[in-house]
């Protein structure tokens, strides 16, 4: 799930359906978490009662059924740059209905996860290499690449480019495109606005280690 909202106006406020597949009806909770990214790409998520209003909040669907929940962006009118959440359908630990049973039971509780962007107009990505250097690792040389996106809205790169500049053994000039499995987790990461991600990168062979540059190209999916 991944839906943009607006700042303000009718598309402050969106419709997310859910769907029990399973054969039993389950109780479910929806909330919404603001979502911040490292360096490294780990999420820390934080409450953000404050700002949406969802309805319902919990609900109970029957087995084959779906229930629309809506959830009301009650923040900022007019934001900077683009604000990012995570909208959570959580299962509840409730008993719907008498099972019958008398022994142990093992409960599997599902928790979906979404992506909320509230996007101010003409707000847009800008990803570019912030930084590009060989380092030493156990598994030996590497290039630490960081990107920064220096735009207004998440960019999630699409059919993305490393070009990297410098030097060959004999002195000469050498340039060398990655793209694809080079790129490992670099080839389509979502990088949020204002955000840096960095990444480790198979050193190029026949590369020298003083003197690399990088550029980046890349379109974006949205």
């Amino acid at each position: 799930m991944s839906q943009q909202f607006a700042p303000v106006g009718a598309d402050a406020t969106q419709t997310f359906a859910l769907n029990n597949e399973a054969n039993e009806a389950v109780a479910i909770q929806i909330f919404v978490v603001k979502r911040e990214v490292a360096p490294d790409g780990t999420e820390t998520l934080t409450p953000a009662d404050a700002d949406f209003l969802v309805f319902p909040p919990q609900v109970a669907i029957p087995a084959g059924k779906s229930q629309l929940i809506q959830v009301r962006w009650l923040g900022t009118r007019t934001p900077a740059t683009e604000l990012t959440y995570r909208v959570i359908a959580e299962q509840l630990p409730v008993a719907l209905v008498d099972r019958g049973q008398t022994g142990g039971r093992l409960e599997i509780l599902m928790r979906y996860e979404g992506a909320i962007y509230i996007t101010p107009p003409n707000a847009a990505p800008n990803v570019a290499v912030a930084s590009a250097a060989r380092v030493d690792t156990p598994d030996g040389p590497r290039m630490a690449v960081s990107l920064r996106n220096s735009g207004t809205a998440h960019g999630l790169l699409d059919q993305a480019v490393l070009t990297v500049a410098g030097t060959g053994a004999d002195g000469r000039p050498v340039t060398k495109e990655l793209r694809g499995e080079d790129l490992g987790p670099m080839a389509s990461p979502n990088i949020l606005a204002g955000n840096k991600r960095d990444f480790l990168l198979a050193w190029p062979e026949g590369l020298n280690p003083q003197g690399v540059t990088a550029t980046l190209r890349t379109s974006y999916v949205r």
